[in-house]
């Protein structure tokens, strides 16, 4: 996402992290991943909840998720250890500045996430 991020504000809105973890974890994603952008966490997972984002041993680990794993581990990204809550599956969400959802996308599967063109044609979109 953050190869698109100059792209997302030239649409007129923000690239927002939302972790699970607690609040060091979220300093040390910011500072170690993505330095140039907003990290926010919510260790309850309420948000997750309210978006209705999948969670559990069996989704995550699901054989969908091993493809993109492999396809992870030729690109040189390798799973590390777990902060907050390992089993919660994420997604990405398109919120306007009002509050209200204009698009969403919840993994079905570790490894399962949208496109950046997609995710920017609705951004553009919406």
């Amino acid at each position: 996402m953050r190869g698109v991020k100059r792209e997302i504000e030239s649409a007129g809105a923000r690239l927002v992290f939302i972790g699970n973890g607690a609040t060091a974890f979220a300093r040390e994603f910011r500072d170690t991943f993505v330095p140039d952008c907003e990290v926010l966490t919510d260790p309850s997972a309420a948000s997750y909840a309210l978006f209705g984002a999948r969670r559990g041993i069996w989704v995550t680990l699901s054989p969908m998720s091993w493809p993109a794993g492999l396809r992870a581990l030729r690109r040189g990204f390798m799973q590390s250890s777990s902060r907050g809550h390992a089993y919660q599956l994420g997604g990405v969400a398109i919120v306007d500045s009002g509050g209200l959802v204009r698009w969403s996308y919840m993994s079905r599967f570790a490894g399962d996430h949208p496109a950046p063109s997609e995710i920017l044609a609705r951004l553009k979109g919406s």
